[in-house]
Order: C-alpha cells, then structure tokens, then sequence
C-alpha cells in the first residue's frame, strides 16, 4: 500500500508541475500510469481518441534545457547547448556525448522546480552501463565497436569531471561513476534535439510500441493570439491514428533495433525489424581482407598475415594496396563509402549492408516476369489515360527498385577497386578527378528511344538531391574497366535512369559491365565476388562467437536475462540480414 501511495503522491506532484509549467494536456482522453503499460510510467486512453487529436503541447519552459552556461531553460531561454559546439576539438567529450545534460540533471534532480518531472525518470540498462561479461555477447553486432567507442568517451568525460569538480562550490564530494553512469543513461534515452538538446514531459512518458499512435513534433503558435512577435515554438503531441479506450499510447522511438539497444536498452521482437534493418561493414575490415585475401594479385605482394581481431577503427591504411586514399576518396565520391552512421565515429569509414527491396527479391526468386509484363500491357490498355500514365510511373519506379539490393553490389565495387592493380587505379584516379560538378539535370531530357522509358510525366525530375554520386559511380566503374566513350556514356546514363529517385544503381551498373567484354579483361570479378562473401562470413564468424558467449551466460547468469535477451534479438535480426546477403551473392549477374 505504501508503493501505492507513493506513486499516488508522486502522480499528484507531476499534474501540479505540469500546470504550474503551462503544459496542456488533454486529461479528459489521457491518463499517466504505471498500471496495465509496458514498462515504468505511460499514458493509456480515458477515452476513445480520433486520429489527428491534439493530445500535447509542451512550452520550452516545461522543457529541461542544459544551456551553454549551466543554468536552466528558465535562466536563458535563447541558449542552447549545442549551439557552440566546436568540430575541430579532440576532446573525446564533445562527440556523442550526455555530459552538459547529465550533469545538469545531477544538479538539478532534487530542486524544487524540477524534482516532480525528473523523478519519473529512471536509469536505464544501457550496453555501456553493462559489466564486461556482458558486453562480450555484443561481439560481431553492429554495436560492438559503437559501445567500446562509447565506453572510451563515457571514461574521459568522467575523468575530466573529476578535475573541474569544485567540491566547495558544489557542496559535496565529487559525484561517484556509477551516478554518471546512471545519469547518461537517463538523458540517452529520454532526450530529443529539440531546443537543442530537451528532456520533454510527456516525449518521456510514452513507451514505445509497434504500433505507433501518436508522435512529437515542434510548432509554432500565437498564445496570445497578436501579430508574429508572440510565436513561440512548441513540442506538441498528436494522435496519428484512431485510439481505443484503455489501449496504451506509443510512439517512435529509433529507425532499428541497434538504435533501440543503444539508446533504450530493450529490443522489440525479431519479426518487428527484420525485415527493415541494416549493418555497417567497416572499411577497415575490408581493406584487412583485401590485403589477406588479394595481395598476390595486387602489385605482386605477398600475402599479409591474418588477423584475428578487427582492425583498429579510422582511416584504413594499407603496405600493399597502393594509393589507397586516393581510392578511399573515389569510394566516398560515389556513395560506396561513407562516416559511420553512429554519432561519435566520425573517424570510422563504412559500408552500410541493409534489407534488400522486396522488389529485388522477387527480380532473383524466378518470379513470372514475363507474365507480370502481359497482366500490366492488359490492364493499361483498359485504363484511362490519367490512370495508365500514374500506373506507368509505378512500374517504372517499381523496375528501379528491383535493383536496391542492400548494398551488396556497392560492397562488389568496393572489392573491385581495392582490388584493382596500380596502373588501371592511376588511370581510374584521373578519370575520377576529371568528373565535372553536374547534378544530372541536363540529363533529364535525355534520349527516350536509348533509355526506354519518359520520365517526363512523373516529375521526378524535380527532385532536389544530387545526382553526382552517381555519376560518380559511373565514372569509376567505366575507368576501372576501361570503357570506350560511347560505352561509358551509357553507364553513366544508366546511372541517371536507374539511380532517380534515391533509389541505387550499383546493381545496374555493375549488370551493364558484366556484358561489357573488354571491361571482364580489366575488372577482377571472381576475386571481388570471393572477397564479398569473406568480408560478410568473417562478420558471421565473429557474430556466431558473441552468441555463443550469450548462450554461456544465459545458463550462468539468470540475473541478466533481460540484457541477454535484448542481444540476442539483435544477434537474431542480423544473423538473418548476414545470411541473406550471403544468399544473394550466390545469385550470378545476368
């Protein structure tokens, strides 16, 4: 009864803050509970709710804010902390970091202005706040290098928090490792860039779900209803589909299940995201297995030794593959290679491996192509216009995405260039310097006989994302395989066709250049295809190893269940992602 009591009392205190802050909820719909949600405090429905129902609006002053100074949101409502942040810094501390709102929701967890909000949050179970033993199990999963990244910094920071730390100023002795911990932990999976960086009631309160029913977002309003100088920006919260009475509110959370992991500690089940997630294969790690794998036919080295651990993260170096930061460049030029996607590793160099379209699955599971082709010539033929030039547009956008693969051919190329000897790689690289800044519009009128298909009733062409990356692509695989202008005018127009629209044309190209003879003479196709599947079954290799140690511990360690469980629905999703890209690269070009 007293646990009741206290939440009671702790319910009551929160619904005074909230009105004394000017939050508006819509209490007759809503309610904040710790009863019949998924986890901690969340919002169940009052009543019925009807898509599009203001539920929300949270001004900045509710908001908790760690401003440039240290004061709160209510001290400088026009300083945000990351308003100065500095990228030329080396101080570990400023990237991917908690630290400036960790440390003010130390300093501010018991005052009496932010006590009812902060009390409702909790401290997570995050990978960098589990014990090493645990950690182990991430080993191969996309969070293993993210994670020991983010340890390194989490360390750093503390230890640079310790030697500003003034005790007499802060009244107390300086604050132990594990309440940082804690409290990262906290802002990591609450916090949101809006303002900034804000903790935002409500935004908190939510739990996540599948099934997504409202969403956040920031607007502007007029409280007093005056002329423009009255608007302020607001976080509010809207119902994006129909809610019954007593189902729990949801919304979004992260884009994947590594994102969840990281950020909240907790995956969804494995059907929920595997089939729209995605991995990172370090350039590093390729360019160890090029070196192991290819060294006889690069340069006529000898072969390098093996490694067993990954390589050190950053910028690949190669004492074999000649003028490799020139083919790291050309790799970034044409969008085979980018930054890590994960904040705080800006310094690392990878290849995303993601779900392939279903459209491309159905292209290379022998599905009755030609059949589909006379279903669609009869139903356009019985169709107005209007409706046959928007089905058109479909089966167009349909036909390039039957290309998205994943990423595997982006990872063939990526094999063929690190693979390329030094004289064809001198004439790549020029090639590649000489490529002219071109977003591909004068393209657009291209010649509809040679493409087959008219873009021009679709409006694709107003697209506002460049195209140079693949023209770019174009450029590297024509100069790689030593191409005639005519034939690389081709490949670079077959870029443009299938490359619109966002969608990726590497496949394309690298079809076209199979069916190129002089290009097979130049380009070392098996070896780019053997090291493919090696830099994906060594990913496998290490990933069977991490959910080998979780199985262990899953006997030994009871206490751990959920921590073990969330990885091993992570190690699940890309087991499967892994397995399906090996699958893929069985399938010959044609």
């Amino acid at each position: 009864m007293a646990n009741s009591d206290d939440a009671a009392l702790q319910q009551s205190r929160y619904h005074q803050w909230l009105a004394s802050k000017n939050v508006h909820v819509r209490s007759d719909l809503v309610e904040t509970t710790q009863q019949n949600v998924v986890a901690g405090w969340g919002c169940v429905a009052k009543a019925n709710i009807k898509e599009g129902t203001l539920l929300f609006r949270i001004p900045r002053s509710a908001c908790f804010i760690a401003t440039k100074d240290g004061n709160t949101s209510d001290d400088d409502s026009n300083s945000d902390s990351n308003d100065s942040d500095d990228d030329s810094s080396d101080d570990p501390t400023t990237k991917d970091t908690q630290k400036d709102l960790a440390m003010h929701l130390l300093k501010h967890k018991h005052s009496s202005t932010w006590a009812p909000f902060l009390d409702l949050l909790t401290p997570q179970s995050l990978p960098w706040t589990w014990t090493d033993q645990i950690r182990e199990c991430l080993k191969g999963t996309e969070l293993e290098q993210v994670v020991h990244s983010k340890i390194l910094r989490i360390q750093a920071e503390y230890a640079s928090i310790q030697h500003s730390w003034d005790a007499q100023a802060e009244k107390r002795a300086c604050i132990s490792y594990q309440e940082y911990l804690d409290a990262t932990s906290i802002v990591a999976s609450h916090a949101n860039p809006w303002f900034g960086v804000s903790i935002v009631p409500f935004n908190t309160t939510l739990n996540w779900g599948s099934d997504v029913n409202v969403e956040f977002d920031l607007e502007e309003t007029q409280p007093n209803g005056n002329n423009n100088h009255d608007c302020e920006e607001v976080v509010v919260g809207r119902a994006v589909s129909d809610i019954s009475k007593g189902s729990e509110l949801f919304q979004q959370y992260g884009e994947s299940v590594a994102e969840l992991v990281y950020r909240c500690g907790f995956a969804p089940k494995f059907d929920e995201y595997a089939s729209s997630d995605s991995i990172s294969l370090y350039l590093c790690d390729i360019v160890r297995i090029v070196e192991k794998l290819f060294s006889p036919e690069i340069e006529g080295a000898n072969s390098s030794p093996a490694k067993e651990n990954h390589t050190k993260l950053g910028t690949p170096t190669s004492s074999i593959i000649t003028h490799l930061p020139s083919r790291i460049e050309a790799l970034k030029k044409s969008g085979a290679i980018d930054t890590s996607p994960w904040d705080g590793m800006d310094e690392c160099l990878s290849a995303e491996l993601s779900s392939p379209s279903s459209e491309f699955m159905k292209s290379v599971t022998g599905s009755n192509s030609g059949q589909q082709s006379k279903d669609v010539g009869d139903r356009l033929r019985k169709r107005p216009r209007d409706e046959v030039e928007c089905e058109q547009d479909n089966d167009r956008n349909e036909k390039r995405s039957s290309y998205d693969d994943g990423g595997i051919s982006k990872l063939i190329g990526i094999c063929l260039v690190l693979a390329a000897d030094g004289e064809t790689w001198q004439r790549s690289a020029t090639a590649m310097d000489n490529i002219p800044i071109d977003n591909g519009n004068e393209n657009e009128d291209r010649d509809e006989s040679e493409s087959g298909e008219d873009d021009s009733a679709s409006g694709e062409e107003n697209e506002t994302e460049s195209r140079s990356d693949d023209i770019a692509a174009s450029v590297l695989l024509a100069s790689l395989g030593n191409l005639t202008p005519k034939q690389s005018t081709k490949l670079q127009q077959r870029s443009l066709d299938v490359g619109m629209g966002g969608h990726d044309p590497w496949r394309a190209l690298l079809l076209e250049l199979s069916n190129m003879g002089n290009s097979k003479t130049t380009l070392k196709w098996e070896i780019a295809l053997e090291a493919a599947k090696v830099v994906i079954q060594d990913r496998m290799d290490r990933l069977m190893g991490g959910e080998e140690s979780c199985q262990r511990l899953q006997k030994t360690c009871p206490e751990e269940q959920g921590a073990l469980e969330t990885i091993h629905t992570l190690q699940l999703v890309e087991k499967s992602l892994l397995s399906r890209a090996l699958k893929i690269l069985d399938i010959p070009f044609r």
